[in-house]
């Protein structure tokens, strides 16, 4: 294909960038030297474009579609600053193959480009859907063939309120350069085979035929381009036409509004995303940021998602440190039990690897009553006992009558006593020893006395 083929070929490409494009190509077809450094300042963008391949940070593939876009790298992309949908689509099925990648970011600063490739690669995203999470992110403009591909992503976003994006729409150019060419003295003559082989010759002025027949093209381009929006953003082909496909640039909340995309976000925030999801995915039960809308469009990936090679030391990484982190914290929990008197106590548990604070604390106050109920003990074994009640001051023990709770050993010295002084008590008793043990019953409240009742 040469280079009149591809700029009469229909393009998905914002207005201003195509104008720009094709004056630099119509002076350098008809033979002009090109001006590299006149026309890198009228682009805005030296002509050194290097394509970048993938860069994986963490498991998220992210792949750069950046300028005009074109199936293969060629001279005009390094004019437009452009990039290949070819390499993109090799790039992007790699990614979607390497077990360390777990998530696809397309960075996407671009006004569109042929439309050769672009639907293909487009189809390529929409299949890849449910496989791994893939998003998509304005980082500046996304037009046209662009955002064809940026619309086919699982979540599409903007990186800021002036982003541009949509310019829905295809254009075909038909290029007459017989007046050209009869200046300079050249003739052409063209032998065909078929009505419509040559209807739009660039060497004769456009036909009625030749006009009809590339509006035909460009009509049935545009139908296969809104149809696939309307699929990819999940509405009707109607909503697309009447809101979203006439050809108009959406800046920043319009965009929104029209439902272009799903919501404002940087692709520093759509990577930290990426991330977070997997992290919550190998984690269900851990807490996570929640997803911004059109977040739920990724659940379905869950079940088909199986653990990279990046996961699974990612996994090993993070259980250590969360382990690590644990124990730190159940270690400085039981020390915080601590007790004079049961050190060894306390380091046994510390370095059992289980007990926790709370389970130290019951283990630690157990022990502290075992050891108070011992000394308890101790006391009462080493304490003298008790001696008798020494008489009231004046009286003496014949005075002294026994009372409930008394000592044994006072009611004995009192019952002696009273035994002694009185003689009555030898003909109410049978002996000495039936008094005392009568006196000990009256001191542990065994006997009742009753006044006697008046004659």
């Amino acid at each position: 294909m040469n280079v009149l083929d591809v700029l009469n070929a229909p393009w998905a490409i914002s207005p201003d960038k195509y104008a720009e494009i094709r004056s630099i190509y119509d002076r350098w077809a008809h033979g002009e030297n090109l001006d590299i450094v006149a026309a890198e300042e009228r682009l805005g963008k030296s002509f050194e474009n290097k394509y970048r391949s993938v860069v994986v940070e963490d498991g998220v593939a992210i792949l750069s579609i950046e300028g005009v876009l074109a199936k293969k790298m060629n001279l005009f992309s390094a004019i437009s600053g452009g990039t290949s949908t070819q390499l993109l689509q090799r790039d992007f099925a790699l990614a979607l193959q390497d077990p360390n990648v777990h998530s696809i970011l397309l960075q996407v600063d671009s006004p569109g480009g042929e439309v050769t490739g672009t639907q293909e690669f487009c189809d390529q995203i929409f299949a890849a859907r449910g496989q791994k999470p893939i998003v998509a992110v304005c980082d500046g403009v996304m037009a046209s063939a662009a955002y064809w591909l940026g619309s086919a992503a699982d979540e599409t976003y903007i990186s800021s309120l002036t982003a541009q994006v949509g310019s829905i729409g295809v254009v075909a150019t038909h290029m007459d350069s017989s007046q050209a060419e009869e200046k300079r003295g050249i003739k052409v003559t063209e032998v065909s085979a078929g009505k419509y082989k040559r209807v739009a010759s660039e060497h004769a002025p456009l036909t009625t035929e030749g006009r009809a027949d590339l509006q035909d093209k460009v009509d049935q381009i545009y139908t296969v381009f809104v149809d696939d929006v309307a699929r990819n953003r999940g509405v009707s082909s109607e909503k697309v036409l009447s809101e979203m496909a006439d050809g108009r640039v959406f800046i920043g909340k319009q965009a929104i509004d029209a439902g272009l995309v799903d919501g404002r976000r940087t692709t520093a925030q759509a990577l930290q995303q990426l991330k977070a999801n997997r992290q919550q995915l190998l984690y269900p039960n851990r807490s996570a940021a929640a997803l911004t809308p059109g977040g739920t469009k990724m659940e379905t990936v869950k079940e088909n998602a199986a653990l990279t090679p990046a996961d699974v030391e990612a996994m090993r990484k993070l259980s250590f440190e969360e382990g690590a982190t644990a124990e730190r914290a159940r270690i400085q929990a039981v020390e915080a039990q601590s007790m004079v008197g049961h050190e060894d106590l306390i380091a046994k548990l510390k370095f059992d690897g289980k007990t926790t604070g709370p389970e130290a604390a019951v283990q630690i106050l157990a022990a502290e009553k075992k050891l108070l109920a011992g000394k308890a003990i101790d006391l009462r074994t080493d304490a003298p006992k008790a001696a008798p009640n020494a008489p009231a001051e004046g009286t003496s023990p014949v005075t002294q009558k026994v009372t409930v709770g008394m000592a044994a050993e006072d009611v004995e010295v009192i019952a002696k006593e009273q035994w002694k002084a009185d003689p009555k008590l030898k003909s109410q008793y049978s002996g000495e020893a039936a008094f005392i043990a009568y006196s000990k019953a009256v001191a542990a409240g065994r006997v009742r006395i009753l006044d006697k009742k008046p004659a």
